[in-house]
């Protein structure tokens, strides 16, 4: 019995020594060579130029700066030069608004704003050179004020207004405010005139209105 066991040892030690005699070869020597040689060029000067000045040029942004102005008037019907705009500039109105006084007999009354040219402003005259008006309505609100004719009840009357005026460099306007009798003497009216928008540089590109 003891004998079997051994010729089963035996054999399995063999048959473990043939297969650690001859294990599997890989030949690598095989494989075509690769020659980098006669790989082809890439030659990049080959390549579609990108042309980068076909590109449309934009125009620079215009700066804008914010235009505000609180006129008060206590003259109704008077006017003078109000505002100028500067060298170098252009002005664009975009908005106008008020509260004046009117008489109790009237139910609106008439904000005026006229545009003077350069020679205009520089005698001091507001030359119509254009104009614009606005339709203030009454609130129903009753005041009164000392006029050239004594104490007279007034009404209050506002409006507010988008618009678009362009004055050029040296232009000027004048606001002229309802008067209460009817003469343009100074105290026959009153009110506040709020005008906004923007200053543009003079040589900024047209601008539609």
């Amino acid at each position: 019995m003891k004998a079997k066991h051994l010729i089963g040892l035996i054999l399995v030690t063999l048959s473990v020594s043939a297969f650690a005699e001859k294990p599997s070869e890989v030949e690598v020597l095989s494989m075509p060579p690769v020659d980098v040689a006669t790989l082809p060029d890439v030659n990049v000067t080959s390549l579609p130029n990108v042309i980068v000045s076909n590109f449309p040029t934009q125009p620079a942004p215009i700066v804008r700066g914010p235009f505000s102005l609180r006129v008060s008037k206590t003259c109704g019907g008077c006017y003078d030069i109000d505002y100028v705009v500067p060298a170098g500039k252009t002005l664009v109105v975009e908005y106008v608004s008020a509260t004046v006084d009117i008489n109790t007999v009237e139910r609106s009354g008439r904000v005026s704003l006229y545009v003077s040219d350069p020679d205009g402003v520089a005698n001091g005259t507001p030359a119509n050179n254009q104009s614009y008006f606005f339709r203030a309505e009454a609130t129903g609100e009753m005041s009164s004020a000392f006029t050239s004719e004594g104490w007279v009840d007034t009404y209050k009357a506002v409006f507010g207004q988008v618009t678009k005026i362009y004055l050029e460099e040296g232009y000027g306007f004048s606001i002229l405010v309802p008067s209460i009798t009817g003469l343009g003497n100074d105290g026959d009216g009153g009110g506040t005139v709020q005008i906004s928008g923007y200053l543009i540089p003079s040589d900024s590109p047209t601008l539609s209105p």
